[in-house]
């Protein structure tokens, strides 16, 4: 991805190793900026902040089991803002918890993430929404 059409990525989980394997993964795909939070509250906090800066997160990864502000109530809270409503949020999830992705995808999410993942699983996820965000990085720009 060319620097211009890189979009501020936000990964909420409340685990930092998962966080930072996320990261590392998104690193590989040529993602190189980053914003990070524990909860679901913090991200709404920061996406806020980001906005105010004049640096919106144009990406979110969203981890399904949180304590306090889970996955689906940020996705909820995200949804119903006028600013995030049209927001990339991506969920992320366990295997086991299938029904959940449905539940998710309903809420608004516009994918999902499957645990474990492997840089493939990422790279096929997120095909689709590098060359969205690279669109409208260029329709920003002109």
């Amino acid at each position: 991805m060319k620097r211009d059409t890189v979009p501020l990525v936000l990964i909420i989980d409340d685990l930092a190793f998962a966080r930072l394997r996320l990261r590392e993964v998104l690193e590989e795909l040529g993602f190189s900026r980053f914003v990070e939070a524990s909860s679901g509250a913090e991200a709404m906090t920061l996406m806020y902040d980001q906005m105010r800066a004049g640096d919106p997160v144009g990406l979110v990864t969203c981890d399904m089991n949180m304590p306090g502000v889970g996955g689906i109530a940020f996705l909820k809270m995200a949804r119903a803002s006028q600013e995030f409503k049209d927001l990339i949020i991506i969920m992320v999830t366990a295997e086991a918890e299938r029904s959940r992705v449905i539940k998710a995808l309903s809420q608004g999410a516009t994918d999902y993430l499957l645990k474990p993942y492997s840089l493939g699983d990422v790279r096929k996820k997120l095909a689709n929404v590098i060359k969205s965000l690279s669109k409208t990085a260029k329709k920003r720009a002109s």
